[in-house]
């Protein structure tokens, strides 16, 4: 371990010049600290509040919640606009052959298709 210090701290350099290496080192680290925090809160938190499905009792919803979480949090309806849902979905379609997962039949997908177009947001622009 000392052995690196002993580079870092080079006695044969002025004072002031180690200062600026040491500097440089903390900062490094203190960056890389932030970055490895900030990567670690965008990724799959388990701790987050649960979400609001809406009708989640319903068969659709149930239907919806277990094959759209397999890989993933199933995201709210509201999250696309229903003329958005068939493509996201048939994009998730090729996913999960792709990951070996059965995918959804003619059935599932016309169900879950029509839970999320139901309780689809509006338009592009609402939130």
């Amino acid at each position: 371990m000392t052995a690196p210090l002993v580079r870092i701290i080079n006695p044969n350099r002025s004072p002031a010049k180690n200062n600026r290496v040491l500097t440089k080192l903390s900062l490094s680290v203190v960056v890389g600290i932030v970055i490895g925090v900030t990567v670690a809160a965008c990724g799959n938190d388990q701790t987050a509040q649960p979400k609001n499905y809406p009708d989640k009792g319903t068969p659709q919803a149930q239907l919806y919640m277990e094959k759209c979480s397999q890989c993933h949090a199933a995201p709210l309806p509201s999250t696309h606009t229903g003329r958005m849902w068939p493509s996201v979905l048939q994009r998730m379609q090729m996913r999960m052959k792709t990951k070996n997962v059965q995918p959804l039949s003619r059935k599932e997908m016309s169900i879950i298709l029509g839970y999320l177009q139901q309780h689809a947001k509006s338009s592009p622009d609402k939130p």
